[in-house]
């Protein structure tokens, strides 16, 4: 099996190598990806830590240590079964609406996002090692497909979702609540996002009313970065994404004490932005990686028409781990 999965690897880096000039992101990660970030946000602290095996009465001990790794890429396109950071075009629907970018009057602009799973260094350094623990999920797992989820593209559908949620943001669709956004923005653009207002995308504002595939701006980056931070929300609902981090919300919204996430992640009903940051890339170019609602000014060059005005990013996600102790799984497949 890790004989395959180096073979597969090498082809990856050929593949990315020939398409190079002409986009598909994906296959360009040892380029476009943002490794010094890896670098800057590792840290070991050393203070020991235990883990119980299960089936078992044994604790065996380990160190702290925290982490940031990209686990996958998300994309937004105006095509339906369009997948650019792949280079694919599937049969299109006529079910299906066209997204619209193009008219910045206009209420709403609609965009169709995918989240593709696609592990790199758990599919490298995670399969030569079993302490450290990478993710592992599938790759090219389609984790978010909005093509096939009724609700993204039909306002009554979400709304009706979004007020049936055990943690709604429904309640927070209000003056007040989009002020105290204010507060987020401020705190995000830092560095340092405000989990217990997580009804707030930062300077983006409010996203109480439903994780649906529409945003305000008009601005086909802009757009597919506020899009896919309610779909995390969303994923975070249903089980799709965990809690990997030892982070603290001042107003827990799920009403119990955080359950720590050193030796495994845990369910948590709403989204904990600074788990997560993303990272604009364009071709084998690449940008630094950001915490979600942070003021942007490099989202203000214009694509072009002749691009559908898609986008891709590439997602990181923070972990903090039980090094040595913790039994490395996957956190979508538990395997």
């Amino acid at each position: 099996m890790k004989k395959i999965t180096r073979i597969v690897f090498i082809l990856l880096f050929v593949i990315g190598s020939l398409y190079a000039k002409s986009g598909r992101e994906a296959f360009m990660f040892y380029k476009n990806l943002d490794w010094s970030f890896f670098f800057d946000e590792l840290k070991v602290d050393f203070d020991i830590c235990a883990c119980e095996v299960e089936d078992a009465n044994q604790w065996p001990a380990g160190f702290k240590a925290h982490m940031v790794e990209p686990i996958g890429f998300i994309e937004g396109t105006n095509a339906p079964w369009h997948f650019p950071g792949l280079g694919l075009t599937l049969d299109k629907s006529f079910l299906r609406k066209q997204g619209v970018s193009r008219d910045t009057e206009q209420a709403g602009n609609f965009k169709y996002t995918h989240f593709i799973l696609f592990p790199v260094l758990g599919w490298t350094i995670g399969l030569i090692q079993d302490f450290w623990c990478f993710e592992r999920g599938t790759l090219f797992n389609l984790a978010y497909l909005a093509e096939v989820i009724p609700s993204h593209n039909n306002d009554l559908i979400a709304l009706a979702e979004e007020t049936a949620k055990p943690v709604s943001k429904i309640w927070f669709d209000n003056p007040v609540a989009e002020l105290a956004c204010s507060a987020d923005c401020v705190s995000s653009s830092l560095g340092h996002p405000l989990d217990s207002l997580y009804w707030c995308d930062g300077c983006r504002g409010s996203v109480s009313a439903s994780d649906n595939g529409f945003a305000r701006t008009g601005r086909p980056y802009e757009d597919t970065e506020s899009i896919a931070f309610r779909m995390l929300d969303r994923m975070h609902t249903y089980g799709g994404m965990l809690k990997t981090k030892e982070s603290f919300f001042a107003y827990n919204p799920a009403g119990s004490n955080l359950k720590s996430t050193l030796c495994q992640a845990k369910y948590f009903p709403v989204i904990i932005k600074d788990q997560y940051f993303i990272q604009m890339a364009k071709g084998d170019k690449s940008w630094d990686a950001e915490p979600f609602g942070k003021l942007r000014y490099m989202y203000d060059f214009k694509s072009t028409p002749t691009d559908g005005d898609d986008s891709f990013f590439w997602l990181w996600r923070a972990r903090d781990m039980c090094v040595g102790a913790m039994k490395c799984r996957s956190t979508f497949t538990g395997l």
